[in-house]
């Protein structure tokens, strides 16, 4: 295999692994032949809000989010071509694994020699992707435009190529504000590096960097003036900015003891979790943090061995690795996968660093080639296979969906509810766009904590008491006394209504750990006369 590769010229060789991600991809997402899973996930409140936006509410203003508008802008642009369609989804999941697949190759053969070069993106994608990496939303589109955004630097620095990085940069915080915000910054602190140990002109330096935060300032401004027009400044910065920064961290989801919990969840028999899964959370809890500290602690015991031009690629990935693994405010698995590509190439250039003399190391680099595409097969082939999966059409389109509760709650409300209809679902918006039904309120979600402000709840009230929606999706822990409600859950008055409006049909089921419920409003009562 090793000289099966060499004997074939890279491109060649990049363009099959792509084919190759995309296939996968395509499995993982695709019900052979052609029918899109039922996914359930942060992904689908993109495609809520992008409907939203088909049918005339203005983001911010009309209905609330607190992320950048990038992920929303991508499927409002594709409903408008291919309609509001559930397998845009998925489309988009394939070609999120191609891009990254494409731009990690292009990057590993500016750092890595030989066969170990291709090994970071079939990491990546076949070591990784299947648990960590199914997901539609802004939180996998914005590390693409990053990953742009070294490429670019890393070819070569010129003043051209830093303003070309600093609006990839732009693009990747118009999908997720801070992540481009911290690319911005690992490029530049690059910059400054590199002028200090390649001995370039300061006064060149002050023109990259200028370059490099104009661009990006400008990019950004100009993907979001629309808006800041329709929603004005106010509404926006008090959504984007102030929100995030105030009540971001009160779900139990977006802290750092995430990190922990989802060990713990992969690693708890009662979940059943693969060997394949309980390695992976190894590899990207603790491997993957830990590259760019063992690349720092290398360089500097051995920087006088070569010349900058070696350091180079590698120093660019160091510090944009350790930026984003820093940066990242809510460190769970998926979210140290998601930005993981530049360390994998560095760890690769390490390995490679060490070992290239080995006369088996060609060898093992491509047995993990062959190893971790036959993994991607099999894992590929149980998508399709290990699961009982259920066939059925929806308003946005044909679905299939493992045989079960979840399945049963879309078939009823579809059988039970029209495109249009209003209908309210408590704790996550991913009803909404499958079955095509409208949000009667501004608020997507509503959460027992200070994420939920009482600004929020008031909102969600005046939107149900207007609208009166037949069916609601609710979850009954929220139905307590006041007095065993827990400081920073504003959520009373809505349960007192609902409990007092709403009344349980059909049988409970239990979701994470919560016991979830269709609740049917009461008819109205009369007085006789």
């Amino acid at each position: 295999m090793p000289g099966l590769l060499r004997s074939i010229p890279r491109t060649q060789v990049e363009i099959i692994i792509v084919m190759l991600a995309s296939a996968f991809a395509y499995l993982l997402v695709f019900k052979l032949p052609a029918v899109p899973f039922l996914m359930e996930g942060d992904h689908l409140i993109f495609l809520y809000d992008a409907d939203r936006m088909l049918r005339g509410d203005a983001m911010y203003r009309d209905f609330f989010q607190f992320t950048f508008p990038g992920g929303q802008v991508v499927y409002y642009f594709l409903m408008l071509i291919f309609g509001a369609k559930y397998w845009l989804l998925s489309a988009m999941i394939v070609a999120i694994a191609a891009a990254l697949a494409y731009l990690t190759l292009r990057i590993s053969d500016l750092a890595i020699e030989g066969t170990a070069s291709f090994l970071p993106a079939i990491v990546l994608i076949f070591f990784g992707f299947r648990i960590y990496g199914i997901d539609g939303s802004h939180r996998m589109m914005s590390p693409v435009f990053i990953l742009l955004a070294l490429l670019f630097v890393a070819r070569r620095s010129t003043v051209a190529a830093v303003a070309a990085s600093g609006i990839s940069c732009a693009a990747a915080s118009f999908f997720t504000q801070q992540r481009g915000i911290i690319a911005v910054a690992a490029v530049a602190v690059f910059l400054a590096v590199e002028s200090f140990s390649a001995g370039g002109p300061f006064r060149e330096l002050v023109k990259k960097e200028i370059a490099l935060a104009a661009t990006f300032i400008i990019g950004l401004g100009a993907m979001l003036a629309f808006f800041l027009y329709s929603a004005g400044t106010d509404t926006f910065y008090r959504s984007t900015i102030e929100y995030p920064a105030l009540y971001y961290r009160f779900h139990e989801l977006n802290s750092y003891g995430v990190f922990w919990l989802d060990l713990a969840k992969t690693f708890d028999p009662a979940t059943g979790s693969q060997i394949t899964a309980k390695l992976a959370a190894i590899f990207y809890s603790f491997i993957v943090p830990a590259v760019p500290v063992v690349f720092f602690a290398v360089y500097l015991f051995r920087r006088g061995r070569h010349k900058w031009p070696y350091w180079r690629v590698p120093m660019l990935l160091a510090i944009a690795s350790a930026l984003l693994f820093l940066g990242t405010t809510a460190p769970s698995q998926y979210r140290i996968y998601q930005v993981s590509a530049p360390s994998l190439i560095l760890l690769f250039w390490l390995l490679a660093r060490w070992l290239k003399e080995r006369p088996r190391f060609e060898l093992f680099a491509a047995a993990a080639v062959g190893g971790l595409l036959l993994l991607g097969a099999f894992q590929a082939v149980r998508m399709q296979t290990h699961w009982p999966h259920v066939e059925f059409d929806l308003p946005a389109g044909r679905v299939a969906a493992i045989d079960g509760p979840v399945a049963d709650r879309y078939q009823w409300l579809a059988q039970n509810t029209r495109p249009g209809d209003h209908f309210f679902e408590l704790a996550e918006p991913f009803i909404y766009f499958p079955l095509q039904l409208r949000n009667p309120t501004r608020i997507p979600a509503v959460f027992m904590t200070e994420l939920s402000r009482p600004e929020h709840i008031a909102d969600v009230l005046n939107g149900l008491e207007l609208h009166k929606p037949r069916y609601i999706l609710w979850e009954n822990q929220y139905i307590r006394p006041h007095g065993q409600r827990a400081s920073g859950d504003h959520t009373g008055p809505l349960s007192d209504y609902v409990n007092a409006n709403y009344q349980p049909v059909g049988e409970p089921y239990i979701v994470d750990g919560r016991e979830t419920q269709i609740w049917e409003r009461r008819p109205i009562v009369r007085e006789p006369r």
